[in-house]
């Protein structure tokens, strides 16, 4: 087995990073009474019952004085009720519970599903380095994976980026050990995604290149690679093979090939695309033909994003961010503007994309007041939390315009998981301080980018340029 070739976390306080800055809230249940308990000791059927009914409804709260009754009845011996327990607690996203439970039953029940539920947990809950090890552990186990454990561990990879490329090799080198790779096309797209997402296409390509038997579903995930290297004429040129290889174009792949095209340089390739699918139907699809507004606004195009969204029976409110985006990207923030005034008029509500769009737009124009005004108008009249990305379009602006006090007085008020996760939002403040050679600031800054990201070079850069703009 490979697992004595596997690589090591060079720097463990790496890993505890990645889970820290990728460690997001799962959206909460809707509320819900929480279920009555057992007025007299039950037997263990009935507190079995009981846990699939708390998993069922996500009531960890529930579970757990279910849990505590189990124990004082000196019941958990039951390994159906600990395996009760592990998915209730799994469920619940209680995974220190879980995964004193899950030791416990790992000492007597080697099944591949337990073990994989386990580990997917912790790629859900962005644990990249726990994941890993407990990967690990299950091989040294002996227990043999299967193709849901390896999508659950490419995936991890795929989430902790390329951090994480030589795990993913490694996790390859099994697959082909094991001979997933080309009768598993699910565990092959898996494999693409994961190497594009650590940043290495030469792989992903060599992956695609192996699929015997290449489904909808493989050809898409190729143009996903490519879309996601900006890859446009390569993706167009892969559209056109599958539809060789009689495979029909449908709104997923559509959609897909659209956003490899999203960019200034391929308005050409975008156009080629359009027109297959305005053929083919496919625009009558409200994403479909949302994508189509991305593109072309992307690509420079706002006349062509105006009028694929004024064809729109009814566009939604991705549409309506879709050709506020547009016009703001070719300078017209007035038509910006006046655009998400309409929206509100057509009684489509706007979300926190919507006013990114808004915000980036008054950045780029110089509005600082108007961004204020917009970003007051989101959280107060429209209630909607400001995101990292909200946080960083504000930041620029306010840099931009040299308004580094108050710059300084937003990052002292943010809320301190979005400075943790979002290196983006120090780095945009660390760009201000250099632009108005504010050295003192600029060094603090740059200290928070680095603990961040001690191996991203950019905060060096932009201090080093810093020092050399003052002297």
């Amino acid at each position: 087995m490979l697992l004595s070739s596997s690589p090591q976390l060079q720097n463990p306080e790496l890993g505890r990073q990645l889970e820290h800055r990728h460690r997001q809230q799962l959206p909460p249940a809707p509320a819900a009474p929480p279920l009555p308990l057992p007025t007299r000791p039950a037997s263990a059927a009935e507190y079995g019952r009981l846990l699939q009914a708390c998993t069922a409804a996500r009531d960890g709260a529930t579970g757990k004085k279910i849990h505590r009754l189990i124990l004082h009845a000196r019941l958990e011996q039951h390994i159906h009720l600990r395996i009760n327990l592990l998915h209730m607690y799994l469920k619940c996203g209680c995974l220190g519970e879980a995964r004193e439970i899950f030791d416990k039953l790992s000492r007597r029940v080697t099944s591949v599903t337990m073990w994989t539920a386990m580990i997917a947990a912790y790629t859900r809950h962005h644990r990249p380095a726990a994941a890993l090890a407990l990967f690990r552990a299950m091989l040294l186990a002996g227990v043999r994976p299967n193709s849901i454990t390896f999508v659950d561990v490419l995936s991890m990879c795929s989430s902790a980026g390329a951090e994480f490329l030589a795990h993913g090799r490694w996790i390859h080198g099994l697959i082909r050990e094991l001979g997933f790779q080309e009768s598993n096309v699910i565990v092959a797209t898996a494999l693409l995604k994961m190497y594009s997402r650590c940043g290495s296409l030469d792989e992903a390509r060599a992956v695609f290149s192996a699929i015997a038997a290449r489904d909808k579903v493989a050809w898409t995930a190729m143009m996903a690679v490519l879309a996601q290297h900006a890859r446009a004429e390569d993706a167009l040129r892969l559209c056109r093979a599958m539809l060789l290889d009689g495979q029909a174009l449908d709104e997923i792949t559509a959609i897909t090939v659209l956003s490899a095209c999203a960019d200034e340089s391929a308005l050409p390739y975008g156009a080629a695309i359009a027109a297959a699918v305005i053929q083919a139907g496919l625009d009558a699809d409200v994403r479909v033909a949302n994508a189509l507004v991305h593109m072309y606004g992307t690509c420079g195009s706002p006349a062509a994003a105006a009028a694929t969204f004024a064809a729109m029976a009814a566009p939604n409110v991705i549409s309506w961010t879709a050709i506020i985006s547009a016009w703001a990207r070719a300078g017209d923030v007035e038509r910006s503007f006046d655009l998400f005034r309409a929206m509100q008029q057509h009684g489509v509500e706007p979300d926190s994309v919507s006013f990114v769009s808004l915000l980036a737009a008054c950045s780029h124009a110089g509005l600082t007041a108007q961004a204020l005004d917009y970003f007051a108008a989101m959280t107060q009249d429209h209630g909607i939390a400001a995101t990292p990305e909200c946080h960083g379009c504000l930041l620029d602006l306010l840099g931009r315009a040299g308004w580094l006090d108050a710059a300084e007085e937003m990052i002292a008020t943010l809320p301190v998981e979005h400075l943790q996760s979002d290196a983006r939002l120090w780095r945009a403040y660390l760009g201000a301080c250099k632009t108005f050679g504010d050295r003192g600031r600029g060094q603090r800054a740059a200290g928070r980018l680095l603990d961040l990201r001690p191996g991203d070079p950019a905060g060096y850069v932009e201090l080093a340029s810093l020092y050399r703009k003052k002297s």
